[in-house]
């Protein structure tokens, strides 16, 4: 079964440039240190997940 964790901050900065941030999967190391790759597998509109995700 896996497990999910989840935490709470407080941001000063507006959604849309946290969003903005947070969603360059490029990036995904600089947020989570213990990822070593990735890669887009289906782009979707902005702020929605994939069908089945």
């Amino acid at each position: 079964m896996p497990t999910r964790d989840e935490v709470t901050v407080q941001l000063a900065a507006a959604p849309e440039r946290v969003w903005e941030l947070v969603s360059d999967i490029t990036r995904m190391g600089e947020w989570s240190p213990e990822n070593t790759g990735g890669c887009l597998v289906r782009a979707s509109p902005r702020g929605q997940r994939p069908a089945g995700a």
